[in-house]
């Protein structure tokens, strides 16, 4: 999902960069950087607390602090903006289906959205956890149009769906 925010802030810019989705080459580079940095944090480092430690990063789970201290270090997402990225892990798909949500995260993402309106011009990736995964959703707001993109990594079929068979796969 961090694969796929990336690709899609850049191409807000460049259409032709959403190739890159399907591009293996770069996926396995931009996951080549992301172990190296960790690795060097955590050697660095020297802890040994979760997930802190080698035998967790070898299990390739994109934990929670893996993804913040990423957007803080990785050169890519510093050069598109670190303030583009949010991650909303403590918000899942399950608490926005139910309607409920600590007021700390909707003060959050309200102050997110506050963004658009203030705004002609404006894109953010939001990083959603999903139970065991996480999904992306890039939001680009230009002087004539909002798009907003759904980006699922696990890769559900989406493509010739109805908006209400889409609905029942993003909610």
């Amino acid at each position: 999902s961090l694969n796929s925010a990336i690709i899609a802030l850049q191409a807000v810019k460049d259409i032709n960069k959403f190739k890159e989705l399907r591009s293996r080459t770069k996926y396995y580079s931009r996951k080549a950087r992301w172990i190296r940095l960790l690795s060097e944090k955590i050697e660095k480092e020297n802890d040994t607390y979760y997930p802190w430690t080698y035998s967790t990063l070898r299990q390739d789970v994109l934990e929670r602090e893996y993804l913040n201290y990423l957007f803080d270090n990785d050169p890519e997402i510093r050069a598109l903006g670190r303030e583009k990225f949010s991650n909303c892990s403590d918000i899942s798909r399950g608490m926005l289906e139910l309607g409920i949500m600590p007021a700390f995260q909707s003060l959050k993402l309200h102050d997110k959205f506050k963004q658009f309106s203030n705004r002609d011009e404006h894109c953010h990736a939001f990083i959603v956890g999903s139970h065991v995964h996480w999904t992306t959703v890039v939001v680009n707001k230009t002087v004539d149009d909002i798009c907003c993109m759904f980006i699922d990594c696990k890769n559900n079929r989406v493509l010739n769906k109805s908006y209400d068979q889409l609905e029942t796969i993003v909610l």
